[in-house]
């Protein structure tokens, strides 16, 4: 699993190939110009939560390019 800490810069793909993804917080558009397989898998918010709160969660499978040049497209 590809883990992301955007704040501080932790994380990273570390060799990983991108064969699995877990998105959050995405409408799943932009995924899928990335992967091959986008499938929404659930969805995150609850009734004392803020509206910024509620979010989709997305499975993407097959990364279609280089996750380690990617990644650090993302992370500027």
């Amino acid at each position: 699993m590809l883990t992301t800490i955007k704040a501080t810069g932790c994380g990273g793909p570390r060799g990983y190939d991108g064969s699995s993804v877990i998105v959050l917080g995405s409408d799943g558009t932009g995924d899928r110009e990335h992967f091959r397989s986008v499938q929404a898998v659930g969805h995150v918010e609850h009734p004392y939560s803020r509206r910024d709160e509620h979010f989709d969660i997305f499975l993407c499978r097959e990364f279609t390019g280089n996750l380690q040049r990617a990644w650090s497209e993302m992370k500027k």
